[in-house]
């Protein structure tokens, strides 16, 4: 039976609020420091990007937008590149995390790595044309990447390990996630209602 209306507590909020900085921290680090063990042919695993998208996708837009622009932030700095672009990009890939496959496909475990998989694959083509047509902007010269490099040495290899990284990211947050087993928030409940009333019809 589903449970409905449930808030959270003070101690539910702690614990959303700690697991998020944990993951965030831990994760942002282990892309920074170890991006050997985490590469495919000249590409890293984007550990930030793949854990933003999931939590679009399993715990709503709010979630996703707040830790993609905490864990953007976090990236800019880290980087040493424009503070903000790295924000407002996650903050993107956490709210359309929580749009694509929305609804009756919504959290299931399974079909995160789709919406990692298309979330990936539009953020790397995006960003090739950005780095294509505006060259001084990316700070590159006018000669770029052919097409046959932009797919086999870039979009490939990044759709494979961001692909295996979603895996164990997957099941963290679908067994040791932000919120305890059996909590609906309210755009849950009225999304089942909504289910529910279609069903009827």
């Amino acid at each position: 039976m589903t449970q409905r209306g449930i808030k959270l507590s003070r101690n539910d909020r702690i614990r959303q609020l700690a697991l998020y900085a944990v993951y965030i921290l831990i994760l942002s680090t282990v892309q920074v420091s170890f991006p050997q063990y985490l590469s495919f042919r000249g590409q890293t695993a984007d550990l930030m990007l793949v854990f933003v998208i999931l939590v679009g996708y399993f715990f709503g837009p709010l979630d996703g937008a707040v830790v993609g622009l905490i864990t953007g932030f976090l990236r800019d700095v880290l980087s040493g590149t424009t503070l903000g672009i790295g924000a407002l990009l996650l903050m993107y890939a956490g709210l359309f995390g929580s749009l694509i496959l929305s609804g009756k496909f919504h959290r299931r475990a399974v079909l995160g790595a789709l919406q990692v998989f298309l979330i990936t694959l539009g953020y790397k083509v995006i960003g090739h044309m950005i780095r294509y047509f505006f060259p001084l902007i990316m700070e590159h010269d006018s000669v770029y990447l052919s097409f046959r490099q932009v797919i086999l040495d870039s979009i490939l290899p990044q759709l494979a390990v961001n692909l295996v990284a979603s895996v164990p990211l997957i099941l963290l947050l679908t067994y040791l996630g932000p919120y305890r087993r059996g909590y609906i928030r309210q755009d849950e409940d009225q999304r089942s209602g909504m289910e529910e009333l279609w069903r009827t019809k």
